[in-house]
């Protein structure tokens, strides 16, 4: 409020002054006490001011200077990644050499466990198989003499009943036994 009227007086005062006389010519002297109210105000806003203005500025110098470290700061860390970017191309092709003598190592490596592991189940399955022929043939062979005996066996007894001469062999031959 102070500020307020302390302004509108030294506006009044410069309006009052101003106003002057009649006179059709002016004089150089008419203008001191305009001058005098310019500079007062100009002094007093610049007073005024003065601080504020500062600080205005503090605060500018100070946000560019943020933003310069900032700025820098990226600029460091994006020269950084350049260079290892840069560092990456170089090497493309010494990576891709690797890679390919990698893989072809894997490969081989691959087809030689693939061969040994084939080889390890073909023998394998030979032997399952030879053992499997070898219990199927002696099965056969059981089941051929068992038919052998049984059919030997049953032609015996037919021959056996056929004839009676072979009857009272037999006979005497099991009372014989016991």
């Amino acid at each position: 409020m102070t500020k307020l009227f302390i302004i509108l007086t030294i506006l009044s005062s410069n309006i009052i002054l101003a106003a002057g006389s009649e006179k059709a010519a002016g004089h150089v002297s008419d203008l001191v006490y305009p001058a005098i109210n310019f500079i007062l105000l100009f002094s007093f806003l610049g007073w005024k001011l003065k601080k504020p203005v500062a600080n205005m500025f503090n605060k500018n110098a100070e946000d560019v200077e943020k933003t310069y470290k900032y700025a820098e700061e990226k600029d460091k860390e994006a020269t950084v990644k350049l260079n290892s970017l840069k560092q990456k191309i170089e090497n493309v092709d010494q990576d891709c050499q690797k890679i390919l003598t990698n893989t072809q190592e894997q490969m081989q490596a691959f087809n030689k466990y693939q061969e040994r592991e084939t080889d390890e189940m073909i023998a394998k399955f030979k032997r399952d198989s030879d053992l499997k022929l070898d219990y199927e043939k002696n099965i056969l062979v059981n089941e051929m003499n068992s038919a052998l005996i049984d059919l030997v066996i049953d032609k015996t007894k037919q021959t056996i009943k056929d004839n009676g001469q072979f009857q009272d062999k037999a006979t005497k031959n099991l009372v014989s036994r016991l």
